[in-house]
């Protein structure tokens, strides 16, 4: 039996969002022969009423030995295992993909957010420490607001509709607490001081015109990481979200040829060494 049969992706969505967010483009990898897993992480992914329990507080910590604790189990029952993230999740892929390079084959970033600095960021986001790290954050909830990451008007209007029926949308939740904001603020700071533990081949999805993070997070990962595969791919007809939007289907094509070169050149490795 070939060992793609036996490929994995761990597959991790964005802030305060849920699985839902990732599940097209699962099927997508799916179709392509890879057992997909898209965890919920307590106190990263979304709640009903998205507010945080006593029991799982935000914790960027936490985040990342959930993700290696996740990457242990597949990487225990698969042959090669690959990790894509979207959004904070690309940041948090980076950060496991650090945590645990051994086990880690192949690494797919769409949309990387370790600078908000896109053109729908409000200017006013310098004061964002306050409400982080301040008693101020109690009075403060950051809100989705149009076009929420999405430049196909039909999907727009339809996380709109979402949201006007509740707290979370299949693209995440419409506002998200100061805790998560601060402790996604601690990821960022911890990746950017370990991107030269990142040595897995790299693949970098990122929009021309992404509405939260600007090209810049691409070129900063590119100048750091220890890797010596390192691909980008420009999109031009989609905004964060890249998953959810116009090219959402050419995202998940690029991803799985990365990978299946990934997969070609480690089973041409094991040829050339012999059993």
């Amino acid at each position: 039996m070939s060992s793609r049969r036996h490929r994995a992706v761990l597959l991790l969505h964005g802030l305060c969002s849920t699985p839902l967010e990732l599940r097209q483009f699962a099927a997508a990898l799916r179709d392509a022969g890879f057992h997909v897993h898209t965890p919920t992480l307590a106190g990263y992914s979304a709640t009903a009423s998205n507010r945080e329990s006593d029991s799982d507080p935000a914790s960027y910590r936490r985040w990342i030995a959930d993700c290696a604790r996740e990457v242990e189990a597949c990487a225990a029952t698969c042959d090669e295992l690959l990790v894509c993230g979207v959004s904070l999740g690309a940041t948090l892929a980076l950060a496991v993909a650090a945590e645990r390079p051994a086990l880690v084959s192949g690494l797919s970033l769409i949309s990387t957010t370790l600078f908000f600095d896109g053109w729908n960021i409000s200017r006013w986001r310098f004061l964002l420490p306050l409400a982080c790290y301040t008693p101020l954050g109690r009075f403060y909830r950051y809100r989705e607001t149009p076009p929420y990451g999405v430049k196909n008007p039909r999907v727009r209007a339809w996380i709109a509709r979402e949201f006007e029926r509740g707290r979370l949308s299949s693209a995440g939740a419409a506002t998200i607490p100061t805790s998560s904001l601060r402790e996604a603020d601690r990821l960022i700071r911890h990746v950017k001081r370990t991107l030269n533990r990142v040595r897995a081949p790299l693949l970098m999805i990122h929009a021309r015109e992404d509405d939260v993070a600007s090209l810049a997070n691409v070129d900063y990962v590119r100048e750091r990481v220890a890797t010596t595969t390192f691909r980008e791919i420009i999109v031009t007809n989609s905004y964060h979200m890249i998953t959810l939007d116009n090219d959402r289907d050419h995202a998940a094509l690029k991803t799985v040829q990365f990978f299946n070169t990934r997969g070609d050149n480690a089973a041409a490795r094991r040829l050339h060494a012999g059993p």
